[in-house]
């Protein structure tokens, strides 16, 4: 299981209410050239070839000189998964669009150079 960041407007990801609207995150995705809406993801299983397909509105792909990575709307939030320097730094400028934060499942909050913080620091 892949460890997510979260971009949200809330006091903490778990939280409820303050939602990203599926009509904001299509119009950002829409203004972002290198963000492309494709209501599906999908993955081979290397070992099988069996391939995994993930399914819903908001789901977006991210293509970078480092490959490829998927965001999707989900309970008000953007996420993604198994994030690196430079994923962090993509999803506080999506944060930034947004009025938003990144938050990772720990509950550390992260700048765009990938440095984090706890709100209680």
């Amino acid at each position: 299981m892949g460890y997510d960041l979260h971009i949200h407007r809330r006091k903490d990801w778990l939280d409820e209410g303050d939602d990203i609207e599926l009509t904001e995150w299509e119009a950002l995705c829409r203004s972002d050239a290198s963000l492309e809406i494709t209501g599906e993801a999908t993955a081979t299983i290397p070992q099988t070839g069996d391939v995994i397909r993930l399914s819903r509105p908001g789901m977006a792909v991210w293509t970078a000189a480092t490959g490829s990575t998927w965001f999707w709307l989900d309970r008000g939030e953007v996420t993604t998964s198994g994030a690196d320097s430079v994923v962090i730094a993509k999803s506080c400028e999506i944060a930034e669009a947004l009025g938003a934060r990144v938050q990772g499942d720990d509950g550390e909050f992260y700048r765009p150079d990938g440095s984090y913080f706890h709100d209680d620091d």
